[in-house]
């Protein structure tokens, strides 16, 4: 999994590799602890697609207390960030807008176009240069 941090974030800990079916592929968040609480937001690429999940915390819990929460079947993922963001309220756009950046950066933005994601599949993606990847739908061994 590849994990990507704004400058200055804290580090939340451990993120988990699969939260029940889905499978973290990519993570772009920020994230700040202080006095036994913690704020802030994940920009999250699964199997399934595109998910966000808030960090945000008080002292009984962790950042990843509540993981399940966004990222299920009740909150579907979307399979591109153009989906992504038009489901969303212009304030939680603003709020994400720098990890869209950072996406993009990463070039993980590409996927969007070419890729139809479809969850009885499973889906590799392998960094064939810096900014490009690639990605397969269908069994490990093609």
């Amino acid at each position: 999994m590849d994990i990507f941090a704004i400058d200055n974030s804290d580090d939340p800990g451990e993120w988990p590799a699969e939260v029940g079916e889905y499978k973290l592929f990519a993570v772009f968040y920020y994230y700040h602890y202080g006095d036994y609480s913690g704020d802030g937001e994940a920009l999250v690429l699964t199997n399934k697609g595109w998910s966000r999940v808030n960090l945000g915390h008080c002292s009984c819990n962790g950042p990843f207390e509540n993981i399940d929460n966004y990222i299920c079947d009740e909150v579907p993922p979307e399979p591109s960030l153009d989906k992504f963001k038009a489901k969303n309220a212009p304030e939680l756009n603003e709020d994400l807008e720098k990890l869209f950046k950072m996406a993009q950066k990463e070039g993980y933005d590409t996927l969007q176009q070419e890729v139809k994601i479809d969850v009885d599949s499973p889906i590799k993606i392998e960094i064939v240069e810096k900014s490009t990847r690639q990605l397969w739908l269908g069994d490990e061994d093609e």
